[in-house]
């Protein structure tokens, strides 16, 4: 049952994040250690290359880092099926511009009583709103990478026991329904590896959606707890939902006498109800000039009550442009109804800046009824690096047989004077249903990648990262035979031998011409039923032939008479 369980979600998981691609924006995040081998008590440093493929800047990103004792025995996710510990979490600055990259040292001090092993470095990269790479709130999908401790400590010996924890009778950052003010009742589980008794303070908070972007808890509870030797104990806490329909993640510590976390999980939960989030929110410019036009990018998602599916109707989505606190440009839109399948929903608006400014605000609110339902804002200020502007390019070009299933791709680099240019790039093909990587290349040499892969006659997705000219290159391929529809499929009939189609004929049949109508038997045309003429009717053909003929003797009797005055000419 509980590989059954584990698998459905996985599935669910996949589908998903599927489903939810274009919430995520496009980018990319690599990691590199100075060392991948350090003592305890040393700095764990390195630096994070983080790439903006999109034409908007991130101007409120972070980069979330946690360092995770490694449950090697266990799946990644869903993560209540494994019993990895997060004992260090950190948050990094990642704004960056427009088509831009970004290299961001980091440094993180390492306990010096941490005991000697394997360890991760979870990495994930997103905005206030959202995710570039990886999803922290439910440890999904994070860059990883690995490192070895030397040391001779014990840390940590507490670890929450995440098979066990639930709030609302659930384990993991799932999301069970709660109705808005109620009480969500939670048991928290820790083990104690260590030989003696510790004691610690287990403490717990709802946010709004994401736990790592949150700057206050709508709820917040704590207890003291003694675990005994080579054991585990439990706590009862209790959060009060919030008065607002969403989704609210539950951040779930364990804090030393000092208050330091030294153990972390989440659980969540969905305040069920109708409403909207604000999902993206950017601007086309990242500097206001009189005059220069802007664009205001919205993105709304549906209620994330997947529990009753509920529409949200009459409601107003504002948007507005602050400059040292004035605005000067704001613009309501009334939405009739979003319903809940609708998922996502975009919105752009246009405006002329009456200021120059190059610092500013960039706002917007989800409103019924004189409610406010959501609420962000970011700041926008220049960067500290600007971009190079780059103007060389990647050509890519794909070809498939049929025949032997084999897809070649040719990726070839360009510099600004068409010149050849050593390729910087990575290389993805994913399968559109399944999300499998059919392809996953990192490659930083040669003028021209010459690759061949034997695929399915499928739908991908080919992604090539140009980190040379910060750019990316998307092709959406489908090799798929598609068959014609049935006529039946088309709401039409095939009409048979001596019928006719009184109605539009339809040719994309896999039976042949289909009848868009209704079909009729034909009819043999006889003499008599063509329509007679009168008199009247012949009389006016009657006239024209006689001028005809006319016309013809004159003619010929013209020719006649002007070669008899020829002739005499030349006897004189």
């Amino acid at each position: 049952m509980r590989n059954f369980f584990l698998l459905a979600l996985v599935v669910l998981f996949a589908s998903t994040a599927f489903a939810e691609g274009a919430i995520f924006y496009n980018g990319s995040l690599s990691i590199a250690f100075d060392n991948s081998a350090v003592n305890s008590g040393d700095n764990l440093k390195g630096e994070f290359t983080i790439v903006n493929f999109e034409s908007v800047a991130f101007n409120d990103a972070y980069i979330v880092v946690e360092v995770s004792v490694i449950d090697e025995s266990a799946n990644r996710y869903p993560s209540q099926f494994n019993e990895d510990n997060v004992i260090i979490e950190k948050k990094f600055d990642a704004r960056v511009g427009a088509n831009s990259r970004r290299t961001i040292p980091f440094e993180i001090a390492l306990p010096s009583n941490l005991s000697g092993g394997k360890y991760s470095l979870d990495v994930y990269f997103r905005t206030i709103r959202a995710p570039v790479k990886g999803i922290p709130h439910i440890f999904a999908s994070p860059v990883r990478k690995e490192f070895t401790v030397t040391g001779s400590g014990n840390f940590p010996v507490l670890a929450i026991i995440r098979a066990k924890t639930v709030f609302n009778g659930q384990e993991g950052p799932v999301g069970s329904p709660i109705e808005p003010n109620a009480i969500i009742s939670g048991n928290v589980f820790v083990k104690n590896s260590a030989k003696a008794q510790q004691s610690a303070t287990v403490w717990a908070g709802l946010c709004t959606w994401d736990d790592t972007s949150c700057e206050t808890f709508n709820s917040t509870d704590s207890k003291q707890i003694d675990v005994p030797a080579n054991s585990e104990s439990s706590v009862a806490l209790n959060l009060k939902g919030s008065s607002l329909p969403g989704a609210y993640a539950i951040r779930i510590e364990v804090r030393d006498a000092s208050g330091k976390m030294i153990s972390l999980y989440r659980n969540r939960a969905i305040i069920v109800g109708p409403t909207s989030r604000i999902r993206k929110l950017d601007i086309s410019a990242n500097k206001l000039s009189v005059g220069a036009p802007a664009e205001l990018n919205l993105l709304l998602g549906s209620s994330p009550d997947h529990y009753n599916n509920p529409d949200f109707t009459d409601f107003d989505a504002r948007v507005w442009v602050e400059v040292s606190g004035k605005k000067i440009f704001e613009k309501t839109e009334h939405i009739d109804n979003l319903p809940f399948v609708e998922d996502l929903r975009s919105y752009s608006f246009a405006f002329s800046s009456s200021v120059l400014a190059e610092r500013f605000k960039v706002c917007s609110s989800v409103e019924k009824a004189g409610q406010q339902m959501d609420f962000y804002c970011f700041d926008v200020m220049p960067f500290e690096d600007s971009p190079t502007v780059q103007e060389g390019r990647v050509e890519v070009a794909t070809e498939y047989n049929s025949g032997s299933g084999l897809l070649k791709v040719t990726v070839c680099g360009f510099d600004g004077v068409n010149e050849k240019e050593e390729l910087n790039i990575a290389l993805r093909l994913t399968d559109d249903v399944s999300s499998k990587k059919i392809r996953d290349s990192r490659i930083q040499q040669g003028f021209c990648l010459n690759d061949s892969v034997a695929v399915e006659a499928k739908k991908y997705t080919l992604a090539v990262d140009d980190f040379r000219n910060n750019v990316q290159v998307l092709k959406a391929l489908d090799f798929r035979v598609l068959e014609k529809d049935s006529c039946n499929n088309l709401d039409g009939v095939i009409c048979s031998s001596g019928q006719m189609c009184n109605g539009s004929e339809i040719d994309s049949s896999s039976e042949g011409v289909c009848c868009s109508g209704t079909c009729v038997t034909e009819q043999p045309v006889e003499v008599n039923d063509l329509p007679s003429q009168t008199n009247e009717d012949l009389f006016p053909l009657s006239i024209a032939i006689a001028i005809i003929i006319l016309g013809l003797a004159l003619i010929v009797a013209y020719f006649i008479i002007n070669r008899g005055n020829d002739e005499g000419l030349e006897g004189l």
